[in-house]
C-alpha cells in the first residue's frame, strides 16, 4: 500500500510540476529577456523556478525603497538573484562570487548586460588566497573556505571592497556571505562612510542588540535604523497539509502579506520573514506599504 501511495505522490508531483512550468513560462518570458540558467536541486534556484525570483517580495518593497538608483554592490551574488531583479533599474552594478562553480553560471547569465561587472572574488577584510572542496548539498553556495585543506583544493581569491570600488554613488549593497557579514563590512569601512546606502545582510533578529558587534560597527559609521522584513503566519506548504491549505484559501481568504518593519516597532503578531535586516542612514519611508 505504502508503494502505491509513494506512486501516486510521484505522478501527482510530476503533474503540477509540469502545469506550474506551463502556466508561469509566459510570466517568466517577462521577466527575464534571456533562459535563465541555475543549479538542480538548490535552495535558490527551486525558489526561482517557483516565482521567477528568490525573496521576490524582499526585492519588490527595496525596489520602491532605493530612489536613486546608481550602484549597486551585489556581494555574494550567487546565480545573479538579485542581480538580475535590478539589471535595468541601476547603472552600474558589481557583483562578487567567489564560488567558482557558481561564478560561472552567474557570468552567463549577466553576460549581455554592460552595466553589469562580474568579478570571480570574495569580500574580506584581508587579502587572502583560501580553498575548498565541492561538496553536495541543496545549498550550493554554503562552502565554508578555509587556509588549509587536505589535499588542498580549489583556490579562491578575497581582497578588500576599499581597494576595488572607491565610489560617493553606491545606494544599495546586498551581502550573502554564509556568517561573515562583519569582516565584509570591515572591508567597505571607507565606502560606508562616504555613502549614504541601504544595506541588506544577514542578520539573526534574536542577535539584535546594542552590544552586537555588527550593530555597533554599523551605528560608529551614521547607520542607525534597522529594519526586518515580516509575514502573517506562513502557510505549510506540504502535500498532507492541502486539506488545511484549501480551507485557509478558499473560506478564510487567506494571502501571504510582507512588509518591512523598524526593529523598534516589530508587531508581535507577525514572523519573521527569512533573516534578512535592512540598514541604513536615513529614516526609510514605508509609507507605501500601507497604501497596498
Amino acid at each position: 500500500m505504502k508503494k502505491r501511495i509513494k506512486s501516486f505522490y510521484l505522478i501527482l508531483l510530476e503533474i503540477f510540476t509540469r502545469a506550474n512550468f506551463n502556466f508561469k513560462s509566459k510570466n517568466f518570458n517577462k521577466l527575464f529577456d534571456f533562459n535563465l540558467s541555475y543549479f538542480h536541486n538548490d535552495t535558490i534556484s527551486t525558489e526561482i523556478s517557483i516565482n521567477g525570483y528568490f525573496e521576490r517580495e524582499q526585492l519588490e518593497i527595496l525596489d520602491s525603497l532605493i530612489k536613486k538608483k546608481q550602484i549597486f554592490i551585489d556581494i555574494g551574488a550567487n546565480i545573479g538573484n538579485h542581480t538580475l531583479y535590478f539589471r535595468n533599474k541601476f547603472k552600474k552594478i558589481y557583483c562578487f562570487e567567489p564560488h567558482p562553480k557558481i561564478f560561472k553560471v552567474l557570468k552567463l547569465n549577466t553576460e549581455d548586460y554592460k552595466n553589469i561587472r562580474v568579478f570571480p572574488l570574495g569580500i574580506s577584510n584581508s587579502k587572502n588566497r583560501l580553498y575548498f572542496k565541492p561538496k553536495k548539498s541543496n545549498n550550493i553556495s554554503g562552502t565554508n573556505f578555509k587556509k588549509e585543506i587536505k589535499n588542498k583544493g580549489r583556490i579562491v581569491h578575497f581582497k578588500k571592497l576599499d581597494k576595488i570600488i572607491n565610489s560617493k554613488s553606491i545606494s544599495f549593497v546586498k551581502i550573502d556571505v554564509e556568517g561573515n557579514e562583519f569582516d565584509v563590512l570591515k572591508s567597505m569601512n571607507k565606502n560606508l562612510l562616504k555613502n549614504n546606502m541601504v544595506i541588506q545582510l544577514e542578520f539573526n533578529p534574536k542577535e539584535f542588540s546594542e552590544e552586537n558587534k555588527i550593530i555597533k560597527f554599523l551605528k560608529e559609521k551614521g547607520y542607525e535604523n534597522f529594519y526586518f522584513f515580516s509575514t502573517n503566519k506562513p502557510l505549510n506548504l506540504r502535500i498532507i497539509n492541502l486539506p488545511y491549505i484549501f480551507w485557509k484559501v478558499f473560506f478564510l481568504n487567506y494571502k501571504k502579506k510582507v512588509s518591512l518593519n523598524n526593529i523598534n516597532e516589530l508587531p508581535d503578531h507577525r514572523y519573521f520573514l527569512k533573516d534578512n535586516i535592512i540598514i541604513s542612514k536615513d529614516k526609510l519611508n514605508l509609507n507605501f506599504l500601507y497604501k497596498k
